[in-house]
């Protein structure tokens, strides 16, 4: 019992109650304020820690010693220090009630304040009522040879209607599967979930178009059905006429900002158009830098017979920012030759989407003006609602910053408008890669090869998670996989394969791959992914030597430099440090 009341005395009980409502109100308030900041969780299981180790310090320090108003003194006997504690007594209460009654505050506040909205919970509405799909064109063609005009014709009813923002529009690359499918529409737009589908023909003779279309509900039940015959200047003018009546059909309302985005559009140059159309097609189908740059002479073509064809101009950009993919021209050669047509693009056309992405696009990839690049891809964003290129640019940029929660809600919208679009897993997997959770990213790997088992971005993440998770005898399998298809690998791929051959210390497998790069004859190589192969090897000066190149030459893969994972091994060298520091990330 005497022990007790020395506690007592000492103030060592009401001293310790405070200490603990204090650390509450600490942990509460940290919980509060570092989500804003982005703060990773370390931070708060950090400030948890150490305040439950300070615990037995304050109790031996409120045993030991008391405040007085002279300052911090010894406990002296019980005489002496009866005064001081009594006075001590009153300033605890004081201090316990007015701090438990904020951090009561705090807690009843993070509990009860408004919930961040939900993509998912918003969207869930919008899928069930205002969704729908356009199939693929049949071309009608005598001689079945314009599938350039009828995939076009589906892509630009896409366009127009994703114009749309209360409208779910399911993207170009969902629906060109059912091209030619012999499945009912039930069974479609059950596949696709979707409440209406619109199939349709098209077909071209000379300058002359006639399209039918047709609106039919997930039910296979026929709502509305016309045919349309007209010149092909007015062909865009057409698209937007069909679209105006779906929407009256299906009951869309169009909001001010839609009716900006959705205003009729201008005559069109037959020639122009064809030209484009071609381009356009052959872009998409490319595997080589020969049908890049057939795809390239369309789109001058075009531009040669319409100098003001604003759609041909962010094409012809859009095929210059990929010649450093096939390994034609650096990045910063690339942007010089896309830069000119994306402003003359932007000049005939001030609101055309794509332009605003080629911008993006540059200013991120290779000028890395991050601020800028939000600004211009808010800007697209505004232009075209709902459009998965938009929300795959926002992932980047939010991995960039660290906004991992914002990215998820990207990716979230994503599935939500396509559930079976790759760029869903692609940019789940890039998103969990990233934020370094590893066995999730490897999870959402092998689910997304289940669907698409050729994509070689979701090999090419699962072996660097495999990898990078201790998981080397699988990681090799994978990469052996992706060397299978020679046909789909560049340079960067086996960079990345022979890093990973190297973790697993198969060094001369490494080597090899380092030889065949070396080898290739080839106008451009980026510098980055022979450093990460240096890197797997060891050999930090030789990929410090190449991360600096990669900077020089403003390589695409400079803006993930900072939170990569295969970059990890090398954080702590002074050099790369300064590498990271002079990017300016924001």
């Amino acid at each position: 019992m005497k022990f007790f009341e020395e506690l007592k005395r000492r103030n060592v009980f009401k001293e310790t109650l405070a200490y603990l409502v204090v650390s509450w109100l600490l942990i509460q308030v940290a919980t509060s304020i570092l989500p804003i900041f982005n703060a990773p969780d370390w931070v708060l299981k950090s400030l948890t820690f150490f305040l439950a180790m300070g615990l037995p310090v304050w109790v031996f320090f409120s045993w030991a010693y008391q405040v007085t108003p002279e300052g911090l003194k010894k406990t002296g006997s019980k005489a002496h220090d009866q005064t001081i504690a009594s006075a001590t007594n009153k300033r605890l209460n004081i201090i316990i009630l007015i701090t438990l009654f904020i951090a009561i505050a705090v807690s009843f506040l993070n509990k009860t304040g408004p919930e961040p909205p939900s993509i998912v919970v918003e969207n869930t509405k919008l899928i069930s009522e205002n969704t729908i799909a356009v199939l693929p064109f049949s071309d009608y063609s005598p001689g079945k040879d314009q599938a350039w005009f009828t995939d076009g014709m589906t892509d630009a009813l896409i366009t127009e209607l994703s114009k749309i923002s209360s409208l779910i529009v399911r993207p170009r690359t969902s629906v060109m599967q059912y091209k030619g499918a012999t499945k009912t529409i039930h069974e479609i737009a059950s596949e696709l979930n979707v409440k209406h589908v619109i199939e349709g023909s098209a077909v071209k003779l000379k300058d002359s178009i006639r399209i039918t279309a047709r609106l039919i509900s997930a039910t296979d039940q026929n709502l509305w059905a016309n045919n349309y015959d007209a010149e092909m200047k007015d062909v865009l003018l057409l698209h937007h006429t069909i679209a105006r009546a779906i929407t009256k059909e299906i009951n869309i309302a169009i909001s001010p900002a839609d009716s900006a985005r959705f205003k009729v559009p201008l005559l069109v140059n037959p020639g122009a158009l064809e030209a484009d159309l071609k381009g356009v097609k052959l872009a998409e189908e490319s595997s080589t830098i020969e049908q890049l740059k057939e795809a390239v002479s369309y789109f001058k073509r075009a531009i040669q017979i319409d100098s003001t064809y604003a759609d041909a101009y962010a094409h012809l950009s859009a095929a210059y920012s990929d010649y450093p993919y096939f390994c034609e021209n650096t990045p910063m050669e690339a942007l010089k030759l896309s830069e000119i047509p994306n402003k003359k693009a932007l000049v005939f056309n001030p609101e055309l989407p794509m332009a605003y992405l080629n911008k993006f696009h540059s200013l991120y990839f290779v000028q890395w003006n991050w601020n800028e690049a939000l600004d211009i891809l808010s800007k697209a964003e505004s232009l075209a609602r709902n459009d998965l290129n938009v929300l795959r640019y926002f992932v980047y940029y939010y991995v960039l910053s660290g906004k991992f929660s914002k990215a998820f809600e990207a990716i979230e919208k994503i599935g939500q408008i396509s559930p079976n679009e790759p760029m869903f897993w692609t940019g789940k997997l890039f998103v969990q890669f990233h934020s370094r959770d590893l066995e999730g990213a490897i999870g959402t790997a092998e689910q997304g090869l289940k669907l698409f088992p050729s994509d070689n971005h979701l090999k090419e993440l699962k072996m660097w998670s495999l990898s990078l998770s201790g998981r080397h005898k699988e990681a090799v399998e994978v990469a052996r996989n992706m060397m299978a298809d020679e046909s789909r690998l560049n340079p960067t791929h086996r960079g990345e394969i022979g890093s990973v051959f190297a973790r697993a210390g198969l060094r001369n497998e490494a080597l090899q791959q380092l030889e065949i790069i070396q080898n290739l004859q080839l106008n451009y190589i980026d510098p980055v992914s022979l450093g990460l192969l240096y890197l797997g090897l060891g050999d930090h000066d030789m990929a410090m030597e190449y991360f600096e190149k990669g900077y020089e030459i403003h390589s695409g893969w400079m803006p993930f430099l900072k939170r990569a994972p295969p970059f990890d091994a090398i954080r702590g060298d002074e050099r790369f440090q300064k590498l990271i520091q002079d990017l300016k990330f924001p």
